[in-house]
């Protein structure tokens, strides 16, 4: 089996296409670097690393928009639920969409067209022993570009696992799948395999997150990210001078930095920030912010809002768990 992942992955040489694949979803996994392949525990674990759908505490709902330097918008949204204590399963989808101008051989302007890519999918994930998760993404992509259009079958297939109360693993293919022909030539999928790991440290009520991912896609491209979320407390009397705490319940501090390619040319920093607000008991309010360099091509930002619903009782019992692990 990994002989033949192996071949699909690293043996095509034709034109590699779907680059809108390629962009990064949702603002706190592009503010910490990209580095979330070990991370994956909200609803974004559908685009980053399906493993972590097993492992996710929080049903929730996602979406995120993005302005894509000159071309046009980029939104996308993902819904997860929980099934039990084991497995989560969750939707998605995305459209970017542009608008162009349309020109003779010779260069004159004849008018304006439209074009966008957007993808479709399903995703579940299963905890199959107390440590380690297994999940997978199928997705369905298709672009059309004035009266051309071409889509095909995505699946994306990850694992998570928890080494220790500090550590985690992750590992996720993306977008292995079937060509498309697209204006007479095939076009194969941006095949990636990501490897990453976190490291998570507690300070009483406090939250951070060290992590690093090594990517490695069929164009031979090899990528490295890192990246560091905190998660500020807000119930102190410090804090209590300038915020409410009955409203805000934490502050998210992001950053990272990248080497490789994603949608853009070159590496680049990200810098990143989060509010959690309490809207009702057990459900939460997130918002996310962050700007990205992409080199000499500027700046992109991304924000991303979030509906979070976790029980009470699983919210004290993840607390107790962070203060054992600050001692």
């Amino acid at each position: 089996m990994c002989s033949i992942i192996f071949i699909l992955v690293f043996s095509q040489s034709e034109i590699i296409g779907f680059p809108f694949l390629k962009i990064e979803v949702g603002a706190r996994p592009v503010g910490m670097g990209g580095a979330f392949t070990a991370v994956s525990d909200d609803p974004y674990a559908v685009f980053w690393n399906p493993g972590g759908m097993g492992n996710i505490r929080r049903n929730g709902v996602s979406f995120h928009t993005m302005n894509v330097f000159w071309i046009g918008n980029y939104t996308s949204g993902t819904a997860v639920f929980k099934i039990g204590k084991r497995m989560s399963i969750g939707i998605l989808g995305g459209v970017l969409s542009a608008q162009d101008i349309e020109r003779t051989e010779t260069g004159e302007e004849i008018g304006t067209f439209n074009y966008y890519d957007t993808y479709l999918g399903v995703s579940g994930g299963y905890l199959i022993f107390k440590n380690f998760s297994f999940g997978t993404t199928a997705k369905f992509a298709y672009t059309k570009i004035h009266d051309y259009s071409a889509g095909a079958m995505l699946m994306d297939i990850g694992i998570l696992y928890v080494l220790n109360k500090y550590v985690t693993l992750g590992t996720a293919l993306q977008n292995l799948g079937t060509p498309r022909i697209f204006y007479k030539e095939f076009e194969f999928p941006p095949i990636t395999i990501r490897n990453g790991i976190a490291f998570n440290f507690y300070f009483e009520k406090n939250h951070l997150i060290l992590s690093a991912d090594l990517t490695t896609n069929n164009r031979g491209e090899i990528g490295v990210s890192t990246g560091f979320e905190l998660r500020i407390h807000t119930k102190y009397e410090v804090m209590e001078k300038f915020i409410n705490p009955n409203d805000i319940s934490g502050i998210f501090i992001r950053g990272g930095y990248r080497t490789g390619t994603g949608e853009g040319v070159g590496a680049g920093f990200s810098l990143g920030i989060g509010v959690e607000y309490e809207i009702l008991k057990d459900w939460s309010f997130v918002i996310d912010a962050v700007s990205l360099s992409h080199g000499f091509l500027g700046m992109t930002q991304r924000a991303s809002f979030s509906i979070l619903y976790e029980p009470t009782k699983e919210r004290k019992k993840r607390s107790r768990i962070g203060r054992r692990r600050s001692k």
